[in-house]
């Protein structure tokens, strides 16, 4: 799927961007990456989202949520990569009624995926307190629908949607 949208990406403008199939989990072959390329910063996207799996296959999404990024914030550090965006989630608030009014205040996450998020979050603080050239910005936001609506960039339309709002709840 993922190769898909970097093709369709051209359709839109985008140059042509390298494509390494590679699980952020193994870091002999994430290194393969680094070791190719001058890096300015990693904008990390690579973890699982659904909510439902998280709570049927909680070591699945620690592993590859958590560990994955522990592997990617040790090669960034290795390889001298010190800006850093991570895509967390609003999932961190858990099913708060009120807005927060402080990001770092209240966090209560109700399932393995918004855990695995919040548990990230505090790595990469706590790495860039002590690695002060290490930059790090923390998103949380949620896609509430889905992505593109042709299908071509970001989850397929065909496959189970796993949003907050169904697709055929839109049109």
């Amino acid at each position: 799927m993922l190769r898909k949208n970097f093709a369709y990406s051209r359709e839109y403008g985008w140059k042509k961007i390298p494509f390494y199939k590679v699980s952020i989990v193994n870091k002999k072959d994430l290194e393969e990456v680094y070791k190719k390329h001058k890096f300015y910063a990693i904008i990390h996207f690579a973890g699982k989202k659904a909510v439902g799996e998280s709570v049927e296959k909680p070591l699945f999404y620690y592993e590859n949520n958590f560990v994955g990024t522990l592997n990617l914030i040790e090669l960034c550090l290795k390889y001298k990569v010190n800006n850093f965006i991570f895509s967390s989630s609003c999932t961190v608030y858990g099913n708060r009624d009120d807005k927060p009014k402080e990001d770092d205040k209240m966090l209560f996450p109700i399932n393995p995926y918004g855990r695995s998020k919040l548990f990230i979050e505090y790595m990469l603080k706590d790495t860039a307190k002590i690695q002060k050239d290490f930059k790090v910005a923390l998103l949380r936001y949620c896609n509430p629908v889905a992505a593109h609506p042709s299908g071509k960039i970001g989850e397929d339309p065909l496959l189970k949607p796993i949003n907050i709002i169904k697709r055929d709840t839109l049109s």
